[in-house]
């Protein structure tokens, strides 16, 4: 993805980030299997991947692997749906959004996990 061009500034302070990261040892983060697919972007022409949802899961089976977006748009036909007085596609956005929400379902019972990391112990 290529926004333009960067200032000194702005790259020295991303360099400076990452240097802050990898000092506190921030373990990575992960993106569910269902987001990495690229059937589907996070804009309203779904083809661009503006939006990211990560996760550091500490349990390895955290993720259920269902996630996607919510296409409340469908496409330019369906506003009048949501607008019955309608609006063009640029009103529509500052209603709503031009980018549509992502969701990720993350299993939340864990405690077969945490029974097993006591009897390691």
């Amino acid at each position: 993805m290529n926004h333009g061009k960067v200032s000194k500034e702005i790259a020295a302070g991303l360099v400076a980030l990452k240097k802050r990261i990898a000092a506190a040892k921030i373990p990575s983060s992960k993106i569910p299997k269902a987001l990495l697919g690229v059937a589907f972007g996070s804009n309203l022409e779904k083809d661009k991947r503006y939006d990211q949802i990560l996760h550091h899961p500490i349990y390895p089976d955290n993720f259920t692997n269902a996630g996607g977006v919510v296409d409340f748009h469908i496409d330019d036909a369906h506003i009048k749906e949501l607008f019955p007085a309608g609006l063009a596609k640029e009103k529509f956005t500052f209603q709503l959004s031009d980018h549509l929400p992502l969701w990720l379902q993350i299993k939340t019972d864990i405690e077969g996990f945490k029974l097993d990391e006591i009897i390691q112990s």
